[in-house]
Order: C-alpha cells, then sequence, then structure tokens
C-alpha cells in the first residue's frame, strides 16, 4: 500500500508540474499575444470610426445642399434647381417632394397673377356704356 502511496503522490506531483508549465506557457503566449491583439483591435476601432464617419457624410452632405437650396428658394431665388431629385433614397425623396411643392407654388403664383390682372381689366372695362366706350379703353390700354 505505501507503493501504492507513493507512485500516487509522484503522479500528482508530475501533474502538478506539468500544469505549472502549461500555466507558463500559457502566460507567455497571452503576454506574446496582447500587442498582436491590441493592433487588430486599434484597426477595426478605426475602420469602425472610418465608416461612420463616411455614412454620416453620405447623409448630412446632400441635406445640407437640399436645405441650402430650399432657403435659396425661400428668398426668391426660384430658378434654382432642387438637387438630390435623381438618388434613389429618403433624401431623393425629400428633394422630388420639395421641387413638386415649388412648381406647385409657382403654378398657383402664376394663378394669382392672372385673378389679380383680370379683376383690374374687368373693373377698367365694367363701366364703359358702349362698344365704342369699350373700343377706346382697350386701345387706350395697348397704348401703356
Amino acid at each position: 500500500m505505501l507503493l501504492l502511496s507513493q507512485q500516487l503522490d509522484r503522479i500528482g506531483e508530475a501533474a502538478s508540474a506539468e500544469i505549472q508549465a502549461m500555466q507558463a506557457l500559457a502566460a507567455e503566449v497571452h503576454e506574446g499575444q496582447r500587442p498582436a491583439a491590441m493592433y487588430l483591435f486599434l484597426a477595426c476601432l478605426a475602420l469602425f470610426l472610418g465608416s461612420t464617419w463616411t455614412l454620416a457624410q453620405s447623409i448630412t452632405r446632400p441635406l445640407r445642399r437640399l436645405g441650402g437650396s430650399i432657403t435659396s428658394q425661400a428668398q426668391g431665388q426660384l430658378a434654382q434647381v432642387i438637387p438630390c431629385q435623381d438618388q434613389q433614397n429618403e433624401i431623393g425623396e425629400i428633394g422630388r417632394s420639395v421641387a413638386t411643392l415649388m412648381n406647385a407654388d409657382q403654378g398657383m403664383a402664376a394663378q394669382r397673377w392672372i385673378r389679380t390682372n383680370i379683376a383690374a381689366i374687368s373693373g377698367e372695362l365694367r363701366p364703359a356704356a358702349s362698344f365704342t366706350d369699350l373700343s377706346q379703353k382697350l386701345m387706350a390700354g395697348s397704348d401703356q
């Protein structure tokens, strides 16, 4: 029994020494891989930040152009073309909607001008008592 106990103790000591050797090797490998893992992490972080910045710019740049165009239109520069209408995304949809709104506004302005001038002309021609008066007023108006 003593012999068996001694053999088990030796096996336990050998296993313990082997475990310590493996732990030392694992710590050495860990320390050796740490800089590589840190470089990989920093590279991934830089790639993520670059991608995020590029994505943000692809959204904000067209929106700034569209906002500037809307501001110009509001200040009376109606001949300016609305940008981003050709994009097949939400920004393009906003651009097309703004262009539709501007066209409708210009159409309504033209209708207001026509109504105002028709009312003014009607007001001038209404007091004419005869066709002669009417023709004189029409001829007087065409000389202006």
